[in-house]
């Protein structure tokens, strides 16, 4: 079903290493029924219905999640709205919510509209103006991909450097995955006559804030050159099915010789964050320019 596309639960189940990516989204989509000012957040989404001509209580879950995301309506001042960071994340969750359920474009739009009215005046180094994947990016689930490998890699590169370290085949998949794409989607979009088309420039912006985000951490680590795909070949990545866990289990209980994978790594929230606050901030960066210039 075209729907599993847009499954992260089913994402969880395939790309286990990215835990707390999908753990940052669980957040994005977390229920507002205990949240103690939710009927501030229905009184907004009731407005933006009317202003869209769209039914009473039509899209309310998604709506109020949303205007609670935002940080419109936080107690504390200096928690009014997002940083750049929890934006972009935020950008991706909406992507989703939006393809899974059919959600018009000009209904979020309008609900970051009428958050925002409020956040500029409050806080307005913290404010998100909508960013629509559908509208300015070419093939957004497959560069959402890229993205969060860019975001994680980092933190993957213990993993990458072990061949028998649990999710290592599923891992360096995941990079092959990514690696395929972005160089399918440069050629496609940002070679020839169509790095020049407008509209191309903002996936091909974030294309190549992924490249020099990829490129500068083998740079930081040399010994990954022979563990992980190049960008400047045109040779596409081999996907190897792995072995699953219960498979190596099994191994280990026949033969006690057989190697047992080593502890996961967990990468924490904040670590995600604090990844994207560094080396991906560029990607935060192209997100601001893109938005304000297009």
């Amino acid at each position: 079903m075209a729907e599993d596309i847009y499954n992260i639960e089913k994402w969880k189940t395939e790309y286990p290493f990215l835990e707390n990516i999908w753990n940052l989204y669980d957040e994005f989509d977390k229920s507002v029924d205990k949240d103690g000012i939710k009927g501030a957040y229905n009184a907004l989404c009731n407005v933006v219905r009317g202003l869209e001509g769209i039914a009473e209580g039509k899209y309310n879950d998604f709506c109020m999640k949303l205007v609670r995301n935002l940080g419109r309506f936080a107690i504390d001042h200096k928690n009014v709205g997002l940083n750049s960071e929890s934006c972009q994340f935020l950008y991706h969750w909406v992507y989703y919510m939006t393809m899974k359920y059919k959600i018009p474009d000009n209904f979020i739009s309008k609900i970051f509209d009428k958050s925002n009215e409020i956040i500029s005046v409050t806080n307005p180094s913290r404010m998100c103006p909508y960013y629509s994947y559908k509208e300015k990016i070419k093939e957004p689930t497959n560069l959402i991909k890229i993205i969060n490998l860019s975001i994680v890699m980092n933190d993957l590169v213990s993993i990458l450097m072990q061949d028998n370290a649990e999710n290592s085949c599923s891992c360096r998949n995941f990079v092959s995955e990514c690696t395929n794409t972005y160089k399918r989607m440069n050629r496609d979009y940002c070679s020839g006559k169509n790095q020049e088309d407008p509209e191309y420039l903002n996936t091909c912006s974030q294309l190549n804030t992924f490249r020099t985000t990829y490129e500068y951490i083998i740079r930081l680590k040399p010994d990954l050159e022979s563990k992980i795909p190049s960008l400047t070949d045109d040779i596409m990545n081999v996907i190897i099915p792995c072995k699953s866990e219960k498979t190596m289990e099994k191994l280990t209980d026949i033969n006690p010789d057989v190697h047992k994978p080593d502890s996961p790594i967990k990468i924490g929230t904040n670590t995600v964050l604090g990844t994207m606050a560094g080396v991906s901030s560029l990607f935060a960066l192209s997100y601001k320019v893109n938005i304000w210039f297009i």
